[in-house]
Parts: structure tokens; sequence; C-alpha cells
């Protein structure tokens, strides 16, 4: 075997041997210190070796299951055919579960292309107001959750008997963040494998931090050690002008960071421990956050961003530049969710995968936001026969934990674009503990307030911070008066 196969082998079977150990989605303990992990262990090699699926008691039901989704998530649900040109592990293994599970109960899996997110909206709309059952469940992001879920147009899905969102296939951050007075009103899970790929992470340079003498960041990661300051101490004196032309632009010069204005305030803010709105003991939204808190996390971003002048495109209709000075080589760091990893796949110089970094070293977790563009499922209230629609929810969760879920490292780097085994074993701190807010689900005001100070370059942030307070809370007090008074 030639040292590049066993290269090669070595970096699969470290792949697998790390996803197949991860309970996806489930809020598992991380001790950030680097040290063992016991309980971890043992329920991941619990979930690898138990299959779940083979459990549920399995009812013929005679009937469709019609599916409206964005026309982008289709995928997650429905592959026309099995080894077809473009396929990949994930698709074959979408369409043998469909297979498997309508033979199991006796249904059809049907599609329906709503279009976007704003079609998806106006056709569930349309049902609920119209007191119709066509669609047994459906899948949007981040504006069909707000909308929908404040004009009770969504069941409680603990209130279907069929689903037990305690089960560890249904993602218990997302759960725990987003239920009100006990009501849960969409979820994400193993059941959507495009929502895992909504998770935040670094990516690193490798060549150009060698040739600038800096240390690979994998083993501070390790040892919870991997913070915002580290990050603006490797990332400070990179960015530079380097065909002397006296201007810094993205085409021919070289960046400490590169990122765009709809990840990186999230991820970074996120990922250094910040929150604005709890549920609290009698399962009400609240807002709860300290300013000092704020606004010391967003003074080591805007250093790193700002101060250190990273390419961060405030434009959003050219957002895809973002990754030009990264995939060039001249960008020592960079920004992006795991579903963009695939834009890295022709980038001649090696990278690193990494989470996004702590706020110090005694914040105990690496936490990953998950962008607004994750998927999500819910039921129509106008739904009739729930329990079914529990059940082939449930089993597609289920089938998608064991079958699916331990493949997804391969799906998410596209191996090809991973470019070393260490950054197999990051993958596990990117989706251990990810990051909910409601108020960001929600368009709360104070949620954007990082975001839109960072494109203003704006060093002082607490007036911004003392508006956007304001408004959120009469917002907020309008959300939990619609859950209030719902009848779901």
């Amino acid at each position: 075997m030639s040292n590049t196969a066993k290269k090669l082998l070595a970096f699969l079977l470290a792949a697998v041997m790390t996803l197949s150990c991860v309970t996806v989605l489930s809020s598992c303990a991380d001790n950030g210190d680097g040290g063992d992990d016991t309980q971890g262990e043992k329920s991941t090699a619990e979930a690898a070796t138990k299959d779940v699926y083979s459990e549920l008691e399995k009812t013929k039901f005679g009937r469709s299951f019609l599916i409206l989704t964005r026309d982008d998530y289709k995928d997650n649900f429905y592959i026309e055919a099995y080894g077809a040109e473009g396929n990949d592990i994930l698709d074959d293994g979408i369409y043998e579960r469909n297979q498997v599970i309508e033979t199991d109960f006796g249904t059809t899996i049907e599609i329906y292309e709503g279009g976007d997110y704003i079609a998806v909206n106006s056709a569930v709309m349309s049902q609920v107001t119209s007191g119709l059952d066509e669609y047994d469940t459906f899948t949007s992001h981040k504006y069909t959750f707000s909308s929908c879920a404040q004009n009770n147009y969504l069941m409680d899905m603990n209130s279907v008997e069929t689903i037990d969102l305690t089960h560890p296939w249904w993602d218990a951050a997302c759960r725990d963040n987003l239920t009100v007075y006990g009501k849960t009103v969409l979820m994400t899970g193993d059941i959507l494998p495009s929502s895992l790929q909504a998770s935040s992470n670094f990516v690193f340079n490798k060549k150009l931090l060698r040739d600038l003498e800096k240390e690979e960041p994998y083993d501070a990661v390790k040892q919870g050690k991997w913070t915002v300051g580290l990050f603006n101490e490797l990332s400070a004196d990179v960015t530079n002008d380097l065909n002397g032309d006296a201007k810094i632009d993205y085409q021919n010069d070289r960046y400490g960071m590169t990122t765009w204005m709809m990840d990186v305030p999230y991820s970074m803010y996120y990922g250094a421990g910040g929150m604005f709105v709890t549920i609290n003991e009698d399962g009400a939204p609240e807002l709860s956050f300290e300013q000092e808190d704020m606004f010391n996390i967003y003074a080591l971003i805007y250093q790193g961003l700002i101060t250190q002048q990273a390419y961060y495109v405030t434009d959003g209709s050219i957002y895809m530049t973002t990754y030009d000075p990264f995939i060039a080589g001249r960008a020592l760091f960079c920004d992006m969710t795991l579903s963009k990893l695939s834009f890295l796949q022709d980038m001649e110089q090696d990278y690193g995968i990494i989470p996004v970094p702590k706020y110090d070293e005694y914040q105990k977790e690496y936490l990953s936001f998950v962008n607004g563009a994750a998927a999500m499922v819910g039921i129509l209230n106008t739904e009739k026969d729930a329990e079914f629609v529990g059940t082939i929810l449930e089993a597609m969760s289920a089938y998608n934990y064991v079958h699916i879920t331990p493949n997804m490292y391969e799906i998410v780097t596209k191996l090809k674009a991973a470019r070393d085994p260490q950054s197999s074993e990051m993958v596990d701190y990117l989706i251990r503990n990810r990051i909910y807010d409601f108020g960001y689900w929600f368009d709360l005001a104070i949620t954007d307030v990082v975001r839109q100070q960072l494109m203003n370059k704006k060093a002082e942030i607490s007036s911004a911070v003392k508006s956007a307070t304001k408004s959120s809370q009469n917002a907020l007090k309008k959300i939990v008066k619609a859950y209030e008074s719902s009848d779901r």
C-alpha cells in the first residue's frame, strides 16, 4: 500500500471513529480542558451499537406522507434514484431510508417543492386559514419559525403522542431554547442532515501559518485554550499591502481574517458565550444578558475584525468574495458554516478546521452558533392525523440516527476538502454544543447590534444596546402574548 493510500485510510478511519461516536445534535458535556469525557464516550458508544430504529413499533398505514419543503431542503427527505449521477453517500442513504420506511409503515413518501421560504410560508398560511389538511409536515428555516409560530399556524409537537422530543435524535438545545410554555412548534435533529451543516466553524491556512512562524491551534483547542484573544494574537500582524499600492484590497493583498456580515458577528459572539434570551422557570422567554459581558465580547471581536483590518464583507450581493482571499492563500483565517466547506475543495494549499474560539479559558465549552438557514420541521395546525405524522417523523429520525449520521463527516467535509486527520477530531467540538438563541430566531433587535455596529465600524455600542433593548422587550411581550393565546 502506498504512503498516500495509508494516509487516506488513516484519515477515513479517524473520521468514521469520530462521527460514529457523536450523538449528533444532542447536548453532550464538554469538559473544556481536554480531559476525558467518560459519560460522553459511554452514551455515544451505546448509540453506535444499538439499532433504535429496529425497536420501533411498525404500523401499516396505507397512505402517503406529503412533505412541503423549500426547494433547497428537498434532499433531506427525497432522492429520486439510488446511485444516480451526482449522488453522494448521504443521497443514497436517504433513498434507502425511504425504501425501508415505506415498506415498514405502508406509506409513500412524497415531496412538494414550495419554492423559497416566502412561498413555503404562504402555502402554510393558505392551508391553515382554509382549514385544509394537504401537507402532513413541512420544513423551512428561521423566518418561517418566527412568522408561523406567532400566527398559530403550527401544532405543538409535544402534544403529539407519537413524538418524543427527548429522544437523542432530536436536538436538545433547540428544544430547550425554543420551547415556550411547554410548546415546541418547530424542531431539528438527525432527521435533517442539512441542519448539522449550518453549524459555524473557522478554517485556517496551514502553509501561511507556517510561513508566519505561528503554531497551529489544534493543541490549543484540545487544551481549552483556543480563545478570541489567541485568535486576535495569531491574526494581529497578518493583514498586509502585498503589492505596495497603499491600499488593502481582497484581490491582491493578505488578510488575518476573511468573513461575511451574516456569519461572523453571530458565530463569534455566541461562540464567546454571549446570549440574549433565555427560557425562565415559568417557560417564558425573557431578555437575559449582562451589558458589561456584551461590551467585553464586542471589544474583542472589534479588535480582530475592524482594528486588525479583516476582509469583512458587508455587501450581501458579493458575499462569495469572502472566500476568494482564503482560497488564493492570502488569508490566515476564514469564518464559515460547515455547509460552505465545499467551496474550498479546489484550494491548492492545505487548511485546517477548528471551532469558533471561546471568550477565555474559563469558558467551559466551545459553542457553535446555528445559522438561521438551518432546516426545521413542523406540523401544520390543521393536521387531522397527527399521530401518523409523528410516527413517520420519529421513524425517519431514528433511522438517520443509526444509519445516516455516522457517515456525516464524509458529507460535511466532502473528504477531499478536509486535508488532515486533526480536522476530523475537530468535528466533535463543532457539533457537540450547538447554540440557539430565542431572540435571534425571532429577530429581536438586540441580537443584531453586534452585526450592525461592526458593519458601521463603531467601537462604542452602549447607545445602540440601550435602544435595541427597549424595542426587544416590547417585541418579546407580543411574542409571549401570541403563545399564551394560542390553542396549539
